[in-house]
């Protein structure tokens, strides 16, 4: 069980691809620059680039240095909004390294994922993939999530056309995890 205490909730925004030229960085950019500025929640930006070690995963039992701040993120964050394209229908492999490092401090914390695709169904197939994963690793996945379809268009848009398409779902969604913490409390 999640253990909150009168302190401000910690959510931890994961962008989950390292690939160069990543249009899913705009989707991340944009939904912690709208989040941010809730009073009650500290949002943390993490970059899968700053917390992935090729060419090997570090398992969770491994007590070693370079996994180390992945781990802080985990320990402090009550709760997590997962960015992430889909890649040939699935999640990225960097998304997988970094959620390996650990196992055992996700046990019941809440997360959202947000799908991103060049095509029209916004990562749908990907988060068919990941859920599963998600679930056995022990989080708790919010049962709606989050899909931004043809990135390419959204990358050109202004904050008040992305406000439009994603503003009031994505508020909506996070009252649903502060929610789920203030039960879990």
């Amino acid at each position: 069980m999640v253990k909150i205490s009168m302190k401000k909730l910690n959510i931890s925004l994961i962008l989950g691809t390292a690939r160069q030229g990543r249009n899913s960085e705009h989707v991340a950019q944009y939904i912690f620059e709208l989040l941010k500025e809730r009073k009650n929640i500290d949002f943390e930006f993490v970059d899968v680039r700053n917390y992935i070690f090729f060419p090997r995963t570090i398992p969770p039992w491994e007590h070693d240095d370079a996994a180390k701040p992945w781990r802080e993120v985990v320990k402090k964050a009550d709760a997590f909004i997962i960015v992430t394209p889909e890649y040939n229908h699935g999640y990225p492999g960097e998304l997988k390294m970094l959620l390996d490092q650990e196992l055992k401090a996700y046990k019941d914390k809440p997360v959202l994922v947000v799908g991103v695709s060049n095509g029209g169904f916004g990562g749908v197939r990907m988060i068919e993939h990941l859920i599963p994963s998600l679930r056995y690793m022990g989080f708790r996945v919010l049962p709606n999530d989050v899909q931004v379809s043809k990135v390419e268009d959204f990358v050109k848009m202004n904050n008040m056309e992305r406000d439009a398409l994603l503003k009031e779902r994505l508020t909506k969604l996070v009252d649903e995890i502060i929610s789920i913490l203030n039960h879990t409390s």
